[in-house]
């Protein structure tokens, strides 16, 4: 790659990372129980389960988009995701009752489910098309610092926007997706390795296929998808202990902050970590941070406690990502890169959401210790098999070759 390439590609990837970084802009994600409870009157019950309608529809909706962005192209379905998703945050604004929330709900949902993937899948093959996919595992460590970077900014601001006005996150969501959306047509999408001849069931079947043929990987998808699962009921749990230890809406927001920041060290180390060939310590080390974090909460009900037990929680969050991103994209092809990472997303964000729609009834029944005592115990058992996982990849420093067909 000559100079001017060199010059072209960065350039290309710094735009990635503001793409990136804006779909991350999530303003609303530590106000949202405040709007649906005190603005739209639900029940804490009820602000849950459209909170978790979200998740399960991205998982849900997880393998059409990703076999999509695989045969139609990744670039496109991205925007068409910050599209959807831009829809669904002018819904929140515009009608806020219980039956138009679920509706945006679902879209917010289906615009994730086309991000989910594709994103990942046109930064690893664009930088292989200009003969740079040795720095793929750098470059997407960036983009989840960026990304942790953008929401630390949401989250500060999300808590002051709402005691202004309760729509005014809504309102900051949807103008940080129209300029992703701008963001994702400024990219190129350069030539990939491309399965157009299948239809979709079959283009998903073969991405299964890439999993069942290599038993390491799929050990270690199985292992991802129960640490994706675990610590996402810790996410779905953090504002009602956060609201159940007595912080106002400000004061979540700038928790959620500190948390993101922490979340962005987390990255950073894994980073460190990956670039070492030592993912195998990334990744336990990452769940055990969610573990000690859920420990804490489980245990102690103050606001220091609290504070402590977010900021370590995100440590694990971030490393987490940083870790298992890097993973994936180094052991499955390119043909096959958006729904093989669809697939696991697809499984996991459906368990997680019907678990995490679950949460408020949890909380109203049993307290608020219960859910993070049994993340606690969870986690627990998983950092050794996170280690053993990734420990035994075939694959680690390269793109599995086997043809999935």
């Amino acid at each position: 790659m000559n100079s001017r390439e060199s010059r072209t590609s960065t350039a290309e990837v710094r735009r990635f990372y503001g793409m990136f970084a804006s779909s991350q802009f999530i303003v609303d994600s530590s106000i949202w129980s405040f709007y649906f409870t005190q603005s739209c009157g639900l029940s804490l019950a009820s602000a849950v389960a459209v909170h978790a309608t979200t998740t399960i529809a991205s998982g849900m909706l997880d393998l059409p988009t990703g076999s999509w962005a695989d045969r139609f192209g990744r670039r496109r379905i991205v925007f068409l995701g910050f599209a959807t998703r831009a829809v669904a945050a002018l819904i929140m604004l515009a009608a806020p009752s219980l039956p138009m929330l679920f509706i945006a709900a679902l879209l917010a949902g289906f615009g994730w489910a086309q991000l989910s993937g594709a994103s990942e899948a046109l930064l690893h093959d664009n930088l292989k098309a200009v003969g740079a996919e040795a720095s793929f595992k750098q470059h997407m460590a960036n983009v989840v610092i960026a990304s942790y970077i953008a929401r630390t900014a949401a989250f500060a601001l999300s808590g002051f926007l709402f005691v202004i006005a309760p729509w005014l996150p809504y309102a900051t969501l949807l103008a940080t997706l129209l300029g992703g959306m701008l963001l994702a047509s400024s990219l190129p999408e350069r030539p990939y390795e491309k399965a157009e001849s299948q239809a979709d069931l079959e283009h998903i079947a073969s991405g299964a296929r890439v999993y069942l043929r290599a038993p390491d990987l799929l050990r270690f998808a199985l292992v991802s998808l129960a640490i994706g699962i675990v610590s996402e009921q810790l996410w779905f749990s953090l504002q009602p202990l956060l609201s159940h230890a007595n912080f106002s809406p400000p004061t979540v927001g700038l928790a959620y902050a500190a948390g993101s920041l922490g979340s962005a060290f987390g990255a950073y180390a894994a980073k460190k970590l990956l670039l070492r060939h030592k993912e195998e310590l990334a990744l336990a080390a990452a769940v055990a941070c969610f573990g000690l974090g859920a420990l804490l909460f489980s245990c102690f009900g103050g606001k220091a406690a609290c504070a402590t037990a977010l900021l370590v929680t995100c440590i694990g969050f971030g490393a987490s990502w940083t870790a298992t991103s890097g993973v994936l994209n180094a052991n499955v092809p390119s043909s096959h890169r958006a729904v093989c990472l669809s697939l696991l997303s697809a499984l996991g964000t459906t368990l997680q959401g019907l678990l995490g729609s679950a949460i408020g009834l949890a909380f109203d029944r049993f307290g608020s210790s219960a859910v993070p005592a049994t993340v606690a115990i969870c986690a627990a058992l998983l950092v050794p098999a996170a280690f053993r996982t990734v420990k035994t990849l075939k694959y680690r420093g390269g793109e599995c070759r086997e043809s999935p067909a």
